[in-house]
């Protein structure tokens, strides 16, 4: 598929009013195991992996836009109801309030356009969440919410896969609290292509030696995963960060 040079996908799985935006791109995230008619591009055409989403979450749609996009120079990927937030009164604003929320159609201010993301993105690698603090390692915060043997298995495909990483990953997990969330970035493509060949082999790897949980929540196993791989990612690549608060879309 090809689209304009810069491409945010904006993952759904229900319907959602989407700000107009032509570099927004929504994507129904799991469209293989929906009933569900949402009227958006699905993650399910091409080259996909749409049935793992129960697993995979936004991966999928990330997936997807790795294999079946074409022409396209900067890419991102934002939530249904997460954007960054490119408009700095709101930014200020966000410094004296836990959250900021906008209605969609205030979202025409919000200074989002292709000229907007490649200013950036001419100075920096990546766009990222402005991260989350934690009193506590990513290692200790990930196993009070989540289970200790997805670490373990992560380490050992990190081991096994990419040894090259292992330094940044042990750095990233033991010595900081500091997460960019959500899986949420925009990026050169060039970036985005090598993440992915990284990412979804160490996935993989994850996946075919993990008993995954039965829980609902836990088995967004590779959801959360990715969170913190590409942070490690990021730090191991000494990539030039701009972060960027993250807004709630009211719907």
């Amino acid at each position: 598929m090809t689209r304009s040079e810069t491409t945010i996908l904006v993952c759904c799985h229900k319907a959602a009013e989407i700000p107009d935006n032509k570099i927004l791109l929504p994507i129904h995230c799991g469209k293989a195991l929906s009933d569900a008619e949402l009227g958006i591009t699905g993650d399910d055409t091409g080259d996909n992996i749409s049935v793992k989403n129960p697993n995979y979450c936004e991966l999928t749609a990330l997936y997807w836009a790795w294999k079946n996009l074409t022409g396209v120079r900067y890419i991102g990927l934002y939530h249904y109801r997460r954007y960054f937030l490119f408009n700095f009164w709101k930014e200020q604003k966000r410094l004296f309030h836990r959250n900021v929320s906008i209605n969609v159609p205030d979202w025409s201010n919000n200074n989002l356009s292709e000229a907007a993301v490649k200013k950036i993105l001419n100075k920096y690698d990546i766009i990222l969440a402005k991260p989350q603090l934690f009193p506590i390692s990513l290692a200790q915060q990930y196993i009070s919410c989540h289970r200790a043997i997805d670490l373990n298995v992560t380490r050992e495909a990190i081991c096994n896969l990419s040894p090259e990483y292992l330094c940044s990953y042990d750095h990233i997990m033991t010595e900081t609290g500091r997460l960019s969330k959500c899986n949420m970035f925009i990026t050169k493509w060039d970036i985005f292509d090598d993440y992915c060949k990284w990412l979804f082999a160490i996935i993989s790897y994850i996946e075919q030696h993990l008993t995954i949980s039965e829980d609902p929540y836990q088995k967004r196993v590779f959801g959360f995963i990715a969170e913190r791989l590409l942070n490690v990612y990021c730090y191991h690549h000494n990539l030039k960060v701009k972060y960027k608060y993250i807004c709630f879309i009211n719907h």
